[in-house]
């Protein structure tokens, strides 16, 4: 049986792979071939994972991007006794940044985001070519744009500077400062 330790390592290690700087993607789940826990066990580990984890994500200073939430899955495909993986199962975001370096995502939350080096931005970029508060992403009348604010090296969208506010599309790649984002927006059907 796999020890909660193990587990809890695993999900720290999780965390530092698809953190963004102090940005902390906050749902995960823990695949396992046969999941060895009763559902009230489960809960138990879910509850006191969480607990751990929020402790050990504040003395980081790290910044969660939600509420963390930890879900055990089945899965009889892996290799390992468990894997953590991140979890889409409770995302609800319509428009995400896939970072180019480690393809983690980010979310573009409801009221939009603010991109910059400060470290008080919703998307803090660790990067001397950008500027404290450089841009911001929201979604505008019927569509998502990006509104540059006068940073000192600008913004490019697929390789192309752009200056005040610009439309995005779903798979356009953004550069600010060296940090490279593609873009994304989860399909809509329309049933009828």
């Amino acid at each position: 049986m796999v020890d909660q330790v193990q587990i809890l390592s695993a999900l720290k290690a999780a965390i530092e792979k698809y953190r963004w700087s102090h940005y902390v993607f906050a749902e995960y789940d823990i695949a396992m071939r046969r999941v060895h826990y009763s559902e009230a066990m489960c809960c138990f580990l879910t509850l006191w994972l969480v607990d751990q984890l929020t402790k050990w994500i504040s003395e980081k200073e790290y910044r969660l991007q939600a509420q963390l939430k930890i879900s055990f899955i089945q899965d009889d495909n892996i290799r390992k006794e468990f894997e953590v993986r991140r979890s889409s199962k409770y995302s609800t975001a319509k428009a995400w940044l896939e970072d180019h370096d480690s393809e983690a995502r980010y979310d573009i939350i409801e009221g939009g985001v603010i991109l910059g080096r400060d470290p008080t931005c919703d998307f803090h970029i660790s990067d001397a070519t950008v500027s404290s508060i450089h841009c911001m992403i929201q979604y505008a009348g019927s569509r998502y744009v990006i509104t540059d604010f006068d940073s000192r090296n600008g913004i490019r969208i697929n390789d192309r500077k752009m200056a005040g506010t610009a439309p995005l599309d779903d798979g356009d790649v953004i550069t600010i400062g060296h940090k490279k984002f593609r873009f994304r927006i989860a399909a809509v059907r329309i049933l009828g």
